[in-house]
C-alpha cells in the first residue's frame, strides 16, 4: 500500500480494497478540486479590488505629479501624453504587469504543494510522473514554439502594414478624398485589421494552449501509471495462482 492510502485508512479507521480506496480516493480529489475553485473565485473577487485600488494609485501619483508642474513644462505636453500618463500607464501596469506576477505566484504555490503531497504518497511514481510530464512538455513546445514564431512574423507584418494605413490615412487624408480612393483605403485597411487581431488572438491561443497540454499530459501519466500498476498485480496474482 502507498503512504497516502495507509494514512487515509488510518484517518477514516476504514478497511478497504482496491477499488473502494480508488472510489474514496476520486471523491476526496474532486471535493478539493470544487473546493479550491470555490475559494480561487472569492480569491479573485478580492484581487479585483486589490488591482482596481492599485490602479487608483497609480493614478493618483500621475494626477500629482502633472498638476504640480509649471505652467510651461505642463502645456509642453499633448492631451494624448496626459492621456496615456493618467489613463493607460496606469491600467496597463495592472494588467500586464501585476496581475500576471500574482498568477505566476499562486500557480508556483499550487504546484509546489501538489509536488510535495504527491512526493509524500510515492516518491518514485512522483518522479517518473514529473519526467513522463517534462518529456511531454518538451516535445510539446518544440512545435508549439515554431507556429509561435510564424504567427508572431505575421502580426509583426501586420502591425507595420496597419502602422503604414494609419500614417497614409492621416497623411493623405485629403488626397484620398479628392481621388475617390476612399473604398480601396477602407478595404486595405481592415483587411490588415483583421489579419493583426486575428493573429494576435491565435498567439493568445498558443498561449493558453500549453496549459492545456500540461493538464492532459498529467491525466495521461497518471492514467498510464495506473494502467501500470493494475497489470503488475493482475499478473502478480495469476502467477501466485498458477505458482509461477
Amino acid at each position: 500500500n502507498s503512504r497516502i492510502e495507509n494514512l487515509l485508512k488510518d484517518l477514516l479507521n476504514l478497511n478497504l480494497n482496491q477499488e473502494q480506496f480508488i472510489v474514496l480516493l476520486s471523491v476526496i480529489s474532486l471535493s478539493l478540486l470544487i473546493l479550491k475553485n470555490t475559494a480561487s473565485a472569492f480569491i479573485n473577487l478580492r484581487f479585483v479590488k486589490l488591482l482596481t485600488d492599485i490602479e487608483l494609485h497609480l493614478t493618483r501619483i500621475m494626477y500629482g505629479k502633472l498638476t504640480n508642474l509649471d505652467i510651461r513644462t505642463f502645456y509642453r505636453l499633448t492631451a494624448a501624453e496626459q492621456q496615456v500618463a493618467l489613463t493607460t500607464l496606469p491600467s496597463r501596469i495592472t494588467s500586464s504587469l501585476i496581475l500576471p506576477t500574482i498568477t505566476l505566484l499562486s500557480e508556483i504555490f499550487s504546484i509546489i504543494v501538489l509536488i510535495s503531497f504527491a512526493l509524500y504518497a510515492s516518491f518514485f511514481a512522483t518522479v517518473t510522473m514529473l519526467l513522463c510530464i517534462s518529456i511531454i512538455l518538451v516535445c510539446s513546445n518544440k512545435v508549439l514554439s515554431k507556429r509561435s514564431e510564424k504567427y508572431g512574423n505575421h502580426l509583426l507584418s501586420s502591425t507595420l502594414n496597419l502602422n503604414n494605413l494609419n500614417l497614409q490615412l492621416y497623411k493623405g487624408y485629403r488626397e484620398t478624398i479628392i481621388f475617390n480612393l476612399r473604398s480601396k483605403l477602407d478595404k486595405s485597411y481592415f483587411d490588415a485589421r483583421k489579419d493583426n487581431a486575428l493573429y494576435g488572438q491565435k498567439i493568445q491561443w498558443l498561449n493558453s494552449l500549453f496549459r492545456y497540454i500540461f493538464e492532459v499530459s498529467i491525466l495521461i501519466t497518471a492514467g498510464l501509471m495506473s494502467f501500470i500498476q493494475r497489470s503488475e498485480e493482475h499478473t502478480s496474482e495469476l502467477q501466485s495462482r498458477f505458482g509461477i
